[in-house]
């Protein structure tokens, strides 16, 4: 018996197929570029805790019928954090793992010298460490970001990108650097990879899922991990995967479906403006 619209049987997807997938927070810049990369190969759903932001959502609103779904992707930290509802529906790392990343002082100490030098600033006065903040060597040269996908402790691919500005209007001095690019650059470094890697094994546990590894470089160039964003793809990212056909959110959830997606040529020197109010611009930069 099927509810008379969605052709959906108690739930269960049954549309050509595909496998249905639940978007967590789709109303937001990172539920959509979710949404873009997986609609054209699963009946994706999405929802989102903004009245605002999910009217902007392109997925599919949740069916009233719905109670369960293939595949569940949650796109914020906040999301990746609570992760008792669901988790044998999702392709997240370990929770151990989750807690270290999202703790920048645990996972600062774990990394090591592939991290700055971290320290703590206080208030000149008063007790219990009240208004403690952790501060780091400042690094002032190019800034990076290495997204690696696993599927139970198999490497399946990964990109890189430059962060060449935070804004459209004018270049950013360093310490203005923040929040989600405007402008970026694919580059192939070999190093940023390798230490990516690394950085991943010495967290421990099995890597399963995305991980974005931040990077920022000394003044003699050397690339510093400052820090590992577990279980998500970062926002800036999602344009390169649905334009270039570079899909690692499809290559990531079909592998775990058991499915295999070629990866196209790596787009090396493609890069993305992106702006409010305004269609992305993708090409060699």
């Amino acid at each position: 018996m099927t509810d008379g619209i969605t052709g959906r049987l108690y739930g269960i997807n049954v549309i050509n197929g595909m496998k249905q997938v639940l978007i967590k927070g789709a109303g937001g810049v990172a539920g959509i570029g979710m949404t873009r990369c997986l609609k054209d190969h699963f009946d994706v759903e999405g929802e989102d805790d903004s009245k605002w932001a999910i009217k902007l959502m392109e997925a599919n609103p949740v069916h009233p019928y719905d109670n369960e779904y293939d595949l569940v992707i949650p796109v914020a930290d906040s999301m990746i954090g609570n992760i008792d509802s669901h988790l044998n529906k999702m392709m997240l790392p370990e929770k151990e793992q989750i807690e270290i990343c999202q703790d920048k002082a645990k996972c600062s100490e774990l990394l090591g010298d592939l991290a700055p030098k971290t320290y703590w600033v206080r208030d000149t006065k008063g007790a219990g460490g009240q208004g403690a903040q952790m501060c780091s060597d400042y690094l002032p040269g190019d800034n990076y970001s290495c997204e690696l996908i696993y599927n139970n402790g198999e490497c399946l691919g990964g990109f890189t990108k430059q962060r060449i500005s935070y804004s459209t209007i004018k270049e950013d001095l360093p310490l203005e650097k923040r929040g989600s690019s405007m402008v970026s650059v694919c580059v192939d470094n070999e190093d940023i990879t390798r230490r990516a890697m690394e950085a991943i094994e010495r967290i421990g546990g099995v890597p399963n899922g995305a991980y974005g590894v931040d990077f920022k470089c000394t003044e003699d160039g050397t690339p510093l991990i400052t820090e590992i964003n577990p279980g998500r793809f970062l926002t800036a990212s999602y344009v390169y995967f649905y334009e270039t056909g570079y899909n690692l959110p499809l290559k990531l959830y079909m592998s775990y479906f058991g499915e295999d997606y070629e990866l196209p040529e790596y787009p090396v020197g493609v890069g993305v403006i992106r702006c409010v109010d305004s269609k992305p611009w993708v090409g060699q930069l």
